[in-house]
């Protein structure tokens, strides 16, 4: 197992990562304030502008193919509704009358560089519930919210590990826990089959990706071999903990003043 780093170190870590660099573009655009939509989103322009200082102009009007798709409204392009809800739930934004304003926790972000990252990542942990907000187009799976309160086992299980862990190992293990919660008998057979890759599938896009933008994680896909009749291979996801990772997890546990049990997986621990 890697030594924790000291924390001299980990305050440059943390303004090098992907999620720190994004959250000040976005208080840079913001300024002293700017409008919102009528149902508190940003505008397009801003949303397009946002795209752009992040280096993702694909994200707005995205090609799929040869087809352009028209961006109608900021809230359709997931990472940058994810750094909106973020940035708020940190208390770097406040919203008032329709305009949305730094705080003053936001006009100084980035003097206290490991302070302001452990705020992302607490927040992120106890207050966002972006894994229940990111499927709730869909009208929302009915474990979701069951999931965001298992994000401090999932952090458990992460840190216990020494290697990487599936994508499909965290699923089927996090299912056995959901189906503790909730009533399953009235799922199909075929219905239980697949939640467990729907589980997994949030797990990778809802909290592996956005932590690992933190930098708390580093992801794998590996492509699998495909059947020649098939259109698309599949790939084996993974995720390790960082040094990092690790120690704002062990931060977290001694601040909490709680023990996590790992997911029953068959992950060898230190």
């Amino acid at each position: 197992m890697e030594p924790l780093p000291p924390e001299d170190e980990l305050a440059g870590l943390a303004s090098e990562t992907t999620t720190f660099a994004h959250m000040a573009a976005l208080l840079d655009l913001v300024g002293d304030g700017r409008p919102l939509t009528k149902k508190g989103h940003l505008r397009l322009a801003d949303a397009r502008a946002l795209c752009e200082a992040i280096g993702r102009p694909d994200l707005f009007d995205p090609m799929i193919g040869d087809r352009v798709f028209r961006t109608k409204s900021a809230e359709e392009i997931e990472p940058v509704e994810l750094l909106f809800r973020w940035t708020r739930a940190a208390g770097l934004l406040r919203v008032a009358k329709g305009r949305m304003h730094p705080t003053k926790r936001g006009t100084g972000f980035g003097t206290e560089p490991l302070e302001d990252w452990w705020r992302l990542f607490v927040t992120f942990v106890q207050k966002l519930d972006w894994p229940a907000w990111r499927d709730s187009w869909r009208g929302g799976p009915f474990w979701a919210f069951d999931l965001e309160s298992l994000l401090p086992i999932l952090l458990a299980t992460m840190a216990s590990a020494r290697r990487a862990v599936s994508v499909g190992e965290l699923g089927d293990a996090t299912w056995r826990l959901i189906e503790q919660s909730f009533d399953t008998a009235f799922l199909t057979e075929s219905q239980l089959e697949w939640w467990p890759g729907w589980v997994a599938s949030t797990i990778w896009h809802a909290v592996l990706s956005p932590l690992a933008d933190l930098g708390v994680f580093e992801l794998s896909a590996i492509p699998i071999p495909r059947e020649p009749t098939e259109l698309e291979g599949e790939e084996l996801r993974a995720a390790a903990i960082t040094p990092f990772g690790r120690w704002a997890v062990l931060r977290y546990g001694l601040q909490t003043a709680k023990i996590w049990y790992p997911l029953e997986i068959d992950v060898p621990t230190a």
